[in-house]
């Protein structure tokens, strides 16, 4: 939802966990990492598509939504970082933009704060762990789960090679549950301090076309997906809402989308603050036109 989102100059709301029915079959996950959502032009979209999801689920273990349609009065403690959990930096264009995001906060009279990423990259070792295990595992149960005509050997080869790094890592399996579980927790202790985190989605803007097609073997993509995509992790494995909006630009006119994230349940602090930023003219809906 929200690398997309970032790549075409969109809106995109990862929501909680729960606030959407589950996709099938996820329910048996450990973690359930799928989330479902909506890619929009506008603010108001993504906001009219979660009220009415609303009216088909309204979770009572989650704060009620409703329509949310205007900015937040409440002035928000905002957390800025932009190095992965490796400490590397963000190409510089994107550092600019999550740089002038934090300053577009700063003078709508929010409190924004620049802090070392929060998150330790052995985390990021982890999810991939249990990300591969998943395929693996539908590998073994794929017939009984999705009909006969299931057939691993036509995963893809980031699919496949996934299946493969799961295979390898599953004695691991039982040691790296309960520190995952244990990371959601961590994860809501930062928002004992900020109500929102604020970071780039992508380390750099979008990718030309094919550096990351699906036919490359799997241990080139993942020499580029990891490095490109540090950010959007975390919230998968907390289970926590987050937003991609488009408020930044290469300076060849690349879409440069910037993230905040909350803590579980408060997408209607994020699409107050969206709004906020929208009615700003914070960023330029014209398509990108990039020479070739």
């Amino acid at each position: 939802i929200r690398i997309p989102a970032s790549c075409c100059n969109l809106i995109g709301l990862k929501p909680s966990r729960g606030r959407l029915h589950h996709a099938e079959g996820t329910d048996k996950m450990p973690i359930n990492l799928v989330c479902e959502g909506v890619l929009t032009r506008s603010v108001r979209d993504t906001a009219t598509f979660f009220s009415a999801a609303e009216k088909h689920l309204c979770n009572p273990n989650l704060p009620a939504l409703g329509l949310v349609n205007s900015p937040g009065t409440k002035r928000l403690r905002i957390a800025m970082f932009t190095k992965s959990p490796a400490g590397d930096e963000s190409q510089a264009d994107v550092m600019a933009a999550t740089e002038h995001a934090a300053k577009l906060c700063e003078n709508l009279g929010h409190t924004v704060e620049a802090i070392e990423t929060p998150f330790d990259n052995g985390r990021t070792d982890d999810f991939l762990r249990y990300w591969g295990a998943i395929p693996y595992i539908l590998s073994w149960i794929g017939k009984r789960e999705f009909g006969s005509d299931f057939d691993s050997s036509k995963f893809d080869p980031w699919t496949g090679g996934l299946a493969r790094h799961g295979r390898k890592n599953l004695w691991r399996l039982p040691f790296i549950l309960p520190k995952l579980k244990q990371f959601c927790h961590e994860y809501s202790l930062l928002f004992e301090q900020y109500d929102i985190l604020l970071c780039p989605v992508l380390t750099e803007p979008p990718l030309k076309i094919g550096e990351l097609a699906p036919d490359l073997p799997y241990e080139s993509q993942l020499s580029r997906v990891m490095p490109y995509c540090p950010f959007t992790p975390f919230q998968n494995l907390a289970g926590t809402p987050a937003i991609s909006l488009p408020l930044g630009r290469s300076q060849s006119g690349l879409p440069i989308g910037i993230q905040f994230a909350a803590n579980m349940g408060m997408e209607k602090m994020l699409l107050e603050l969206a709004f906020e930023l929208e009615e700003a003219n914070a960023w330029d809906t014209t398509p990108a036109i990039v020479p070739v």
